[in-house]
């Protein structure tokens, strides 16, 4: 079976923040093509899923950030747990997609991440 797990880096799939309804309307939008993609390609033996990893430590999330400290500051804010992800927390559960050992898991948005969290910043 032919596998597409999509991998979204960015922040918190569930997160909500008041001032980003574009991108979270864009991140719900991937979840809907996921969904739907996974249901058209499952007869076709490919498995398609998401990996919402949450707020990455990655170069360019750190460029980013030292250009906007009080953005770095609210970034750590938003994490439950006080810090940023790294790939090798994400990556076993990106292997686990791709494994034998979820051939029956299609149209999945996993949350790799503290998720279901909601603020409002005034």
């Amino acid at each position: 079976m032919k596998v597409a797990t999509k991998m979204m880096r960015s922040s918190l799939f569930h997160y909500k923040t008041a001032g980003r309804a574009i991108y979270q309307a864009s991140k719900h939008g991937v979840l809907e093509l996921t969904k739907s993609a996974a249901l058209e390609y499952a007869p076709k033996a490919i498995r398609i899923n998401a990996v919402f990893s949450g707020t990455i430590e990655i170069p360019f999330v750190a460029v980013t950030l030292a250009k906007e400290p009080e953005a770095m500051e609210d970034t750590l804010r938003s994490q439950p747990i006080g810090r940023l992800g790294r790939a090798e927390e994400i990556a076993p559960a990106v292997l686990w997609l791709c494994g034998s050992g979820s051939t029956f898991v299609i149209a999945h948005a996993l949350v790799e991440a503290a998720a279901e969290c909601t603020t409002v910043h005034n």
